[in-house]
């Protein structure tokens, strides 16, 4: 097997989604309960509602969440926060459209068409988002293999170039692609 073409886009459905969603998050919650300031463990325990929740949007078309303790005036409340395809749809917009771009721009540096790809397998827990996820089969076509551990792929391809730095992995050449959506295109 040889690589045609590696490429990613660094900004595709990771962190910066849950942060975007985070402050979505806290807008509402400012709009609805009055004015606040979230210290640090409140955003934090924010932000990883929001990825839980982003994880849930692939399987499900809303997830609620609720948010504990968080101090309101004089008092703490709990406060339950949904998370719609919809709600998103702003947020997720610009990334999906990245992706797509990254796709087309892979095909171009491999020198291919996009007729010439026998299947798509794509890695990373961004994929599973709806939006990502038809950014990809918009320009590639039907994503071959949703068996694939999608979070798992990414580590063993971690596993597999650490192990090569050790000089642990000498048959499996792992090409270093700093991104959260990668992309490999591959000559069989």
């Amino acid at each position: 097997m040889r690589t045609l073409s590696t490429l990613g886009e660094p900004f595709g459905g990771g962190d910066d989604i849950d942060w975007a969603l985070t402050e979505a998050v806290l807008s509402n919650l400012k709009s609805e309960l009055g004015e606040f300031e979230p210290n640090a463990s409140i955003t934090e325990m924010l932000r990883q509602t929001c990825e839980t929740a982003k994880r849930g949007l692939g399987r499900v078309s809303e997830v609620s969440a609720v948010i504990p303790f968080l101090p309101i005036g004089t008092g703490i409340v709990n406060h339950e926060v949904l998370l719609d395809e919809q709600a998103v749809d702003a947020i997720l917009r610009d990334p999906a459209a990245r992706v797509a771009s990254a796709c087309m721009r892979a095909l171009q540096a491999a020198c291919i068409p996009k007729t010439a790809l026998a299947a798509v397998y794509a890695t990373g827990g961004s994929w599973q988002l709806p939006h990502v996820r038809v950014a990809i089969e918009g320009e590639l076509g039907v994503i071959a293999s949703r068996r694939l551990d999608p979070d798992g792929s990414v580590a063993l391809g971690a596993a597999y170039r650490a192990g090569a730095l050790l000089g642990m992995v000498k048959n499996i050449h792992v090409i270093d692609e700093p991104t959260t959506t990668p992309l490999q295109l591959f000559r069989l």
